[in-house]
């Protein structure tokens, strides 16, 4: 998908176009039998690159890339691949993390921009120097003006941040002391082969069910 050019760059026409682009390839994905680790690795090796290719050319605001992750999440919950109550976190991190993997488009257009911009202002090539130096917020780059860069959360960050939640956070902290088995208790994420509705429930029904599962044999023991 090719960026159309007409004296400028029409950036609302081609952003509209992109998240057609984008949506059609994830709902033609989510209507598939792929199991959980392979729909993730086709909606990151298919769908996202449709938006990547635009990263540093279409000016994409914070806003924008928010409602495309948020389209995402919507289309996973409509294809029933999504629990309403899942973590949000969980959803980006990677397997061998304990998560799904799903790329975050808004994390992957900050780190895009920010390389390219030091890339190009490292840059010793006269003529790169002087367009760059002319770049008064022409392209998203911005390379003639002082930007102060959003940071994008580590995994360390967002882990934390998913185990500080009361019930979400339960999963991830079972897995922290050093008696426990990451890599073969983490095996199932990993290998992918589960089917994305199984993987999609997560871990907030699975509490609940065995919760209740304990009472209940608790009581017949009684």
């Amino acid at each position: 998908m090719g960026v159309c050019q007409d004296g400028r760059i029409n950036h609302t026409q081609l952003k509209k176009e992109f998240q057609e682009k984008y949506k059609t390839r994830v709902t033609k994905l989510l209507n598939t039998l792929l199991s959980g680790g392979n729909l993730i690795k086709a909606i990151n090796s298919w769908a996202v690159p449709v938006l990547t290719y635009s990263f540093g050319i279409v000016k994409w605001s914070v806003t924008d890339l928010d409602e495309l992750d948020r389209l995402t999440r919507r289309l996973l919950t409509k294809f029933r691949h999504l629990h309403t109550n899942s973590s949000v976190i969980r959803l980006y991190l990677p397997r061998r993390r304990g998560g799904r993997g799903l790329l975050n488009i808004k994390n992957q257009c900050l780190n895009q921009e920010a390389s390219l911009r030091r890339k190009l202002l490292t840059n010793r090539d006269p003529l790169i120097t002087a367009v760059a130096r002319e770049d008064a917020g022409y392209t998203p780059l911005s390379l003639g003006c002082e930007l102060i860069p959003i940071e994008v959360p580590t995994e360390e960050e967002l882990r934390t941040q998913w185990m500080e939640h009361a019930l979400q956070g339960r999963f991830p902290k079972l897995l922290q002391p050093d008696h426990i088995d990451k890599e073969n208790s983490l095996k199932w994420l990993t290998d992918g082969y589960l089917l994305i509705s199984a993987g999609g429930g997560d871990e907030i029904s699975s509490h609940h069910c065995l919760q209740q599962e304990w009472v209940n044999v608790s009581q017949r023991l009684r």
